[in-house]
Order: structure tokens, then C-alpha cells, then sequence
């Protein structure tokens, strides 16, 4: 994780100190807007609850007075992880739409994947074999 989007009510963002000197500027707009992009669309609450969810055990939720059996939790967790993988399909689509450019979505999303590799990896022959 290069950057994050924080808060319910009062939001801001995380932006490493190491993703500055990495990303070029379009790669960093992409990733400012993704993040606004999460506070926009109100993502805030269910990803906190999800963190402490996958933080938490059967006790813990318990204790918490949260009375859920185990199967129940589990199904809660499992499907707050597939909201949250569509929570960053949402988030990108905003990065997208910060940066204009389809080409410049793609590079960032495939530079925070391979970090440092990013200069031998190749956009254009990326889509092309997506595309096959």
C-alpha cells in the first residue's frame, strides 16, 4: 500500500513518503484520486469495520458484545472482503477519471504491483496480451 484513505466523518489522506520519490506525478494523481475516490463513495465505514474485523476473533467479537456464531462471522468477513475488492474497482475508475488517461491508470496500477520493476514492464504489450 502506497496511499490511504482515512476517517468516517473527517477525512484525509495517507501518502507515503516513498510513493513521492517513485511514482511520477500523473502515477500520484491516479493514486490521490483513488483514494478520493474511496472517501467519495463513502467506503470509510465499511473498510474500518473490515479491518477490525479481520482483526478480531470469535472471542474478541464476543467480547465486544457482538454475539455471532462462528460460521455467521466468517460469512460477514467473506463478504466484506468481496465488497472491498469492489470497493477498489470503484476507487481505480476515480483514479481513472483524475488522470484522464487509460494509459497512466494502467502504469500506476502495474507499478504498485511490481514496485521498483516497473521499468521493465511495458503497458502497451501488457494490454496487448490481456487482450489475446
Amino acid at each position: 500500500m502506497k496511499a490511504g484513505a482515512i476517517g468516517i466523518e473527517a477525512f484525509f489522506i495517507v501518502l507515503y513518503s516513498g510513493a513521492r520519490d517513485v511514482f511520477s506525478d500523473d502515477e500520484l494523481r491516479s493514486m490521490i484520486g483513488h483514494e478520493l475516490g474511496h472517501i467519495f463513495f463513502g467506503h470509510g465505514l465499511y473498510s474500518t469495520f473490515l479491518k477490525a474485523a479481520l482483526r478480531m476473533t470469535l472471542p474478541d467479537f464476543a467480547g465486544a458484545g457482538v454475539p455471532i456464531p462462528g460460521l455467521a462471522a466468517h460469512g460477514l468477513v467473506y463478504a466484506l472482503m468481496d465488497w472491498d475488492r469492489h470497493s477498489e474497482f470503484s476507487g481505480d475508475r476515480a483514479g481513472l477519471l483524475c488522470t484522464q488517461s487509460s494509459k497512466v491508470a494502467y502504469r500506476t496500477l502495474m507499478h504498485t504491483a511490481v514496485g521498483a520493476h516497473i521499468n521493465e514492464m511495458n503497458v502497451d504489450a501488457f494490454m496487448r496480451q490481456a487482450a489475446e
